[in-house]
């Protein structure tokens, strides 16, 4: 066969191919939220060492070398993490289970998803790692405290170090979290845009059930014309349906049955003479109403296209003008092959329509009448029926194959549902992507909040004597209130900056599940930074406010 090719892929690219976005999806979700996790963890440690200085200093002044110290508070990290993972580990078989039960239709290898002894094994180590990482630096630093400096100084003193340690892990976990929330953003604009996208026809309400009759007892396009014709007078005649037809290709299929054609008076460059290939249909009924699609020009098939009459075609909007973008496409003749098939006449142009998907766009596409199709093995076809509104599908359905089996009780009906369940299982790997960096959008959002208002709080609880004095000075409640504020909002800032860069270039990634949105898409940016600082500014000002109607007398009396 001339002009044909293959390619060859490894078995495992094949398999996970359809998946592998969504794996980095998830791999990524997931360091994203630990590392969000661990800025947290280093932070806690550290305001713990600041606060420990003294009781750190007597123990060394009674004797403890410093080595031992260090492993006190190395030991003390350890058990951080075992607390931490055992906790993880009673809630990882009830995430698993959802999301499992929440991964598209036909994910591959979800039967092996689960607790094991290597998982366990890797979660333990990953868990133990970062707690003894992130707890290494505060506590190598607490053990090489002066001593007689950590006697002098008031409990209040907070090392300068320690203070921008903390802050750039809190512009951190804001620039992660950010990220995070910035995809998440897009892909709820994603839903919202393939939710509402113009499909070209009417998919609500539309049944669908297939069917393949078998050669042996169906051997010709008379004889499936024939059957076909009356499955949909009976389909037709049920209660609750408003009309019934037939198409090789069933509204949410994402498989195409493609050829090539000449243009009668045109020859093409290609070697064959002919146009590429383009999506054929064949259909039977009144299929253009049935699906709610307009014709733009022309007419629809009408009961006398049979067999025996000249032979037509309708085409869609995009092929149309493809050809003739002047116009002018009525009228014209094609041929599937010159000499072999016959010509042709164009009698109609067909609105476009997403038939396969919502995120698939229309291409073009032709439309035969199917008692003028030439190929005998074309016996396959699919019967779409709309129904009433508020009427059971599945009960039509039902009806539906009995009606098929009342006409031949051998031949088994092929898959069914409505275009609906099958437009959702489509666009079901974009769903659960968005779920899932959703899910790690609010997690580490939640995570950043806790961050924040711990550090804010410790910066005021290491300020109360400071406050205390400004107060008893004359200092209005609202001023110091906004002094918090404004670092507060300083620091949320330079982490917004942080993590726009780091989502302009990482949501690249994401670009082929995203539907109808940029991944630079400027109002998701600015709706995420504004829901950053919103929310770290009524975070911020809890402790603030607490801090600053405090009684002075109360303040100036800590030690």
């Amino acid at each position: 066969m001339t002009g044909w090719g293959a390619r060859i892929v490894p078995l495992h690219e094949d398999i996970t191919a359809g998946v592998a976005p969504l794996l980095w999806v998830l791999m990524g979700g997931v360091v994203v939220v630990l590392l969000i996790a661990c800025a947290n963890l280093a932070n806690l440690l550290l305001a713990r060492a600041v606060a420990r200085r003294r009781e750190m200093a007597v123990r060394g002044a009674l004797g403890a070398s410093r080595s031992r110290v260090l492993g006190q508070l190395l030991v003390e990290s350890g058990l951080l993490a075992v607390l931490g993972g055992a906790g993880a580990v009673l809630v990882a078989p009830l995430l698993i289970r959802v999301l499992v039960s929440a991964a598209p239709p036909g994910t591959p290898l979800l039967d092996g998803v689960g607790m094991d002894l290597g998982m366990l094994a890797f979660a333990g180590g990953t868990a133990l790692g970062c707690s003894l990482l992130f707890g290494l630096a505060p506590s190598v630093r607490l053990s090489r405290t002066s001593f007689q400096s950590a006697l002098r100084t008031g409990r209040d003193a907070s090392p300068g170090g320690h203070n921008r340690a903390r802050n750039l892990l809190l512009v951190t976990q804001v620039g992660m979290t950010v990220l995070l929330l910035v995809g998440a953003g897009l892909f709820v604009r994603s839903f919202r845009a393939l939710s509402t996208t113009d499909l070209g026809f009417d998919a609500d309400n539309v049944v669908v059930m297939g069917v393949d009759l078998p050669f042996s007892r169906y051997p010709d396009t008379p004889s499936h014309s024939a059957f076909y014709s009356r499955l949909l007078e009976s389909v037709n005649a049920l209660p609750g349906v408003v009309g019934a037809a037939a198409t090789s290709q069933a509204p949410g299929s994402l498989s195409n049955m493609t050829f090539s054609f000449a243009i009668d008076g045109r020859v093409a460059n290609n070697p064959s003479g002919r146009e590429d290939d383009e999506p054929l249909h064949a259909v039977a009924g009144d299929y253009f109403r049935v699906l709610g699609r307009r014709i733009v020009e022309g007419r629809a098939f009408e009961p006398s296209d049979r067999a025996d009459a000249p032979p037509v075609v309708i085409l869609n909007e995009s092929l149309a003008r493809k050809h003739w973008p002047e116009g002018g496409a009525i009228g014209q003749r094609i041929a599937f092959r010159v000499g072999e098939t016959p010509w042709r006449e164009i009698v109609g142009v067909v609105e476009d329509a997403r038939l396969a998907s919502p995120d698939v766009p229309a291409g073009p596409a032709l439309y035969i009448p199917y008692e003028q199709k030439s190929w005998e093995w074309l016996a396959w076809s699919s019967i779409v029926a709309r129904t009433t509104p508020g009427s059971d599908p599945g009960s039509t359905l039902t009806a539906m194959r009995e009606t098929l089996l009342s006409l031949d009780g051998d031949l088994p009906p092929q898959s069914s549902g409505t275009v609906s369940e099958a437009f959702r299982r489509n666009t079901a790997r974009r769903t659960f992507a968005m779920t899932l960096v959703g899910g790690f959008g609010a997690l580490a959002l939640a995570l950043s909040v806790v961050g924040l208002y711990g550090l804010i709080s410790y910066t005021v609880a290491q300020q109360r004597r400071e406050i205390g004095v400004r107060i008893a000075l004359g200092a209005r409640s609202g001023t110091l209130v906004n002094r918090v504020l404004g670092r507060s909002l300083a620091l949320t800032l330079a982490g917004a900056a942080a993590g726009v860069t780091a989502a302009l270039v990482a949501t690249r990634v994401l670009e082929t599940l995203l539907f109808g949105v940029s991944p630079a898409d400027p109002p998701t940016y600015v709706a995420t930074v504004a829901l950053i600082v919103g929310v770290a500014l009524v975070t911020a000002w809890i402790p603030a406010h607490r801090a600053a109607t405090t009684d002075p007398t109360t303040a100036l009396r800590v030690d």
